[in-house]
């Protein structure tokens, strides 16, 4: 019953144009692609919630800062996003999305045909791992290093990687866009494979690394798409402002 009462007041909520949520509260900082991710399922299902910004317990530690007490009792591996309602705590981006979409099910992030769900999981798993892997160690050289800990960034860890990882990646991406034609990732409608692939890219432009070039047009232009989307915008820009 609890369920029904709930899904019901998602819609209405989604036709009054107005939040709904339970006092849920999402720490992490915006600096992190996955806190976006889940930033966007947030707002893309029109649910209330309250952002505490927060680094990681690594990186609170390495820049002396407190360790809140409610955050080191909810957090598993010290790491965010996390998601806390009431006395319950959800870690990780992906089972804070799939609890979302289970508990919220309005405004769905993942698609009802068997072959397309399959596909966005697949593509925020590859956003996950194989994306991260190439441009997060960018990232964390061009951004972290200097806007949150103060020192030099590597910059041939950087060449490295824009050499030898980025274009696998980036033209894999590209190529599924270009023969797929359709709005968004894995079909016309927005789903959890846009809002992983759209802030892992992001940190590129966040890192100043000059990928649109032309080499990637098919990306570029989805990039563009997804930059059109009021509620990724706002996201975006809280990269592209560190």
């Amino acid at each position: 019953m609890r369920k029904i009462i709930c899904a019901v007041s998602v819609l209405i909520a989604g036709i009054a144009g107005q939040s709904y949520g339970e006092n849920i509260e999402l720490w992490g900082t915006s600096v992190s692609p996955y806190v976006r991710k889940v930033v966007n399922v947030l707002d893309y299902k029109k649910l209330g919630y309250h952002q505490k910004e927060i680094l990681p317990l690594s990186l609170l530690k390495a820049t002396g800062q407190d360790v809140p007490e409610d955050f080191q009792k909810a957090t598993v591996l010290g790491k965010i996003p996390l998601l806390t309602l009431g006395s319950q705590a959800i870690n990780d981006s992906s089972v804070i999305a799939a609890y979302l979409e289970k508990e919220y099910p309005g405004h769905a992030i993942y698609p009802k045909d068997s072959g397309l769900y399959a596909d966005a999981l697949w593509l925020e798993k590859y956003s996950d791992t194989e994306l991260t892997e190439a441009i997060h160690p960018i990232f964390i050289e061009r951004v972290v290093k200097a806007s949150v800990l103060g020192i030099e960034s590597d910059e041939e860890r950087v060449l490295h990687f824009v050499e030898n990882k980025l274009p696998k990646v980036l033209s894999y991406l590209n190529n599924l866009i270009e023969e797929k034609g359709t709005y968004a990732l894995v079909g016309d409608q927005l789903s959890i494979a846009d809002f992983a692939v759209v802030n892992q890219v992001i940190d590129l432009d966040a890192s100043k690394i000059c990928w649109r070039d032309g080499s990637y047009p098919a990306l570029e232009k989805y990039m563009n798409r997804m930059m059109g989307e009021s509620f990724i915008q706002k996201t975006i820009s809280s990269a592209l402002d560190i």
